[in-house]
């Protein structure tokens, strides 16, 4: 394989992406994106080495002239690609080296220098596999092979060596996989319904998860904990250090993929969301916290279709994407597709602590209002708090504290201190400006109305004031705990 080439242009850079919110009843918050555009036009694979530096796995050309590549993106935010054997994952161990999980039935090795290497595996039906990094080197790996051979789990060395551990049950199709901080390593079985745990001795222990779980993406965080996406039921599992499943219910046809603990404490994973059994919600990517709170963020390109994220040695968490939607024609149909657009490869920043109003439209009760907030920014353990202020004209209209969690949705009530009838008069309604003011000195202000929908034969025949809110505010989901 020949050696790395120079390094090319930056096609793409997409900074401080104002973002919409991803569909109705959902919040979609507001950090800084930047996206690179790729030669591929495929892409699979996302890894982050040690020294800082982003690979990924792709392929350009048309399907029957298809040719796999290897890039990375460096500090500078310039983008390298070099031929690889297929369309392939792909995993970066300590020692900085490059591990392809291609469809040859082999795994490469390719090092900074651009030296490649293929370690041979047992042959199978190549019908699925992952790799994730080792911190003893090397790699772990997973292989689905059909019906007529075991599944296996296994590891190759810093060294090379292979080791293959098989898997009891026939056709679990192992798929993610991922290290935990103990050394051992876990993985799903998407149709064997289970996740499994494997330690370096080749003791395994699987865990199994309601019918149709058929669970995809794997991570794990800090304190032990591996989470896992349950695709078939849309929800997110948890289990903890004691062995203690626990599973958050995602709203109605979010479907979750792969999965990566950011430095903020979130779980990230890319999404699909389903509407009448058609694809709605792409370019979105959701996160959790670890009390179960959701949240979305909607990205630059609305039809790029997230594939894999990582969470950054930085702090920021990264993710590849095709630059446009699947193919959904099904059958003979899809087999022919090609993507046309470049792939993507993007960086979410970390934000600070925020405390924003939510909706622009509120609710009176009587002499109150209530103010809807939400809680974004910052890392999963942190509070939102401080006081919200409403005012008109200059002059105070009434004023209440705030207590938030990270990514919580909440209205607060504020009590006005003007009867209604002089703020409104004979106006249906009013625009107010809401200020929040965050302990930390973080402001925000935003232009509310507060709406007087009395309807005159109403009012004429009951000889009374009556007020009511505008349009329902949209249920926000909050995350719930089985």
């Amino acid at each position: 394989m020949k050696r790395w080439q120079n390094w090319m242009c930056l096609l793409c850079l997409v900074g401080l992406a104002s973002l919409v919110t991803a569909r109705s009843g959902i919040a979609a918050s507001l950090p800084p994106i930047e996206e690179f555009s790729l030669e591929s036009r495929w892409i699979r694979g996302l890894a982050q080495g040690p020294d800082g530096t982003i690979w990924y796995a792709g392929a350009a050309g048309e399907n029957d002239h298809m040719e796999g590549r290897v890039g990375r993106i460096g500090a500078s935010g310039l983008v390298d690609e070099v031929q690889a054997p297929g369309l392939s994952k792909v995993a970066v161990g300590p020692e900085g080296d490059a591990w392809l999980f291609n469809g040859r039935q082999t795994i490469g090795r390719l090092t900074p220098a651009g030296v490649y290497s293929d370690v041979a595996i047992v042959p199978g039906e190549n019908l699925s596999g992952s790799l994730a990094s080792s911190r003893q080197g090397g790699v772990w790996f997973t292989r689905g092979r059909g019906a007529s051979i075991p599944d296996t789990v296994g590891r190759i060395d810093a060294s090379g060596v292979v080791t293959d551990f098989e898997l009891p049950g026939r056709e679990s199709r192992p798929g993610a996989i991922v290290e935990a901080k103990d050394g051992s390593a876990w993985f799903t079985e998407h149709l064997g319904n289970r996740v499994g745990r494997i330690t370096p001795s080749g003791k395994l222990t699987e865990f199994e998860l309601p019918t149709g779980s058929r669970p995809t993406g794997i991570a794990a965080d800090s304190s032990g904990s591996i989470w896992f996406a349950e695709e078939g039921i849309g929800s997110v599992g948890r289990i903890d250090t004691a062995s203690k499943l626990t599973q958050y219910r995602l709203p109605i046809g979010v479907v979750p993929g792969e999965m990566a603990v950011g430095g903020d404490g979130r779980l990230w994973f890319t999404l699909i969301v389903y509407v009448d059994d058609r694809y709605e919600g792409l370019g979105v990517l959701g996160h959790l916290t670890p009390e179960g709170r959701y949240g979305e963020v909607s990205l630059p390109n609305r039809a790029s279709q997230p594939v894999d994220i990582i969470g950054g040695s930085e702090g920021n968490v990264w993710y590849a994407a095709m630059g446009q939607p699947p193919c959904i024609g099904g059958g003979g149909t899809c087999l022919l597709w090609e993507p046309t657009k470049p792939a993507i490869i993007g960086r979410v920043s970390q934000t600070p602590l925020r405390a924003v109003v939510e909706d622009r439209r509120v609710r009176l009760r009587g002499r109150g209002v209530r103010v809807r907030l939400v809680c974004e920014g910052g890392t999963a353990s942190e509070r939102c708090k401080g006081r919200v202020k409403l005012k008109r004209s200059g002059k105070n209209l009434g004023s209440v504290g705030y207590s938030l969690a990270a990514d919580e949705h909440r209205p607060v009530h504020v009590r006005l201190n003007r009867a209604l009838r002089l703020l409104f008069g004979t106006r249906k309604r009013v625009r107010v400006s809401a200020l929040v003011v965050s302990s930390s000195g973080h402001r925000s202000r935003s232009a509310i109305s507060l709406i007087n929908a009395r309807n005159a034969s109403i009012r004429k025949r009951r000889g009374s004031r009556s007020f009511v809110s505008g349009p329902t505010v949209p249920r926000r989901f909050a995350g719930r705990r089985d």
